[in-house]
């Protein structure tokens, strides 16, 4: 008799299906939110690096490693962050942001 109880569940009411929706989009912004943090500290942290490769070139004396410092700190900052907000929009598609 137990199992055909648990086949015929009561459909929620407005108020309860309205909390429930709530409550969904709470944890889905919060999601969101706390993705876009990291996305942002991610992108600080390969500026910072790249920044710091940069300025080792500058302070280079050598005429042969100085330019390619100065490259790689580029590369490092650039590709760093494109990657990283490259692969937000990818989770953001995922998880039905945009």
């Amino acid at each position: 008799m137990n199992s055909i109880n648990n086949k015929h569940q009561a459909i929620p009411t407005r108020e309860e299906r309205s909390e429930q929706l709530r409550k969904s989009e709470r944890e889905a912004t919060r999601d969101a939110r706390r993705d876009a943090i990291g996305t942002i500290a991610w992108c600080f942290l390969w500026m910072v690096l790249g920044l710091f490769i940069f300025g080792s070139s500058m302070h280079s004396t050598d005429q042969t490693w100085a330019p390619i410092l100065a490259l790689v700190g580029l590369l490092v900052n650039n590709v760093g962050v494109l990657v990283t907000l490259g692969l937000w929009f990818h989770r953001g598609q995922k998880r039905g942001d945009w």
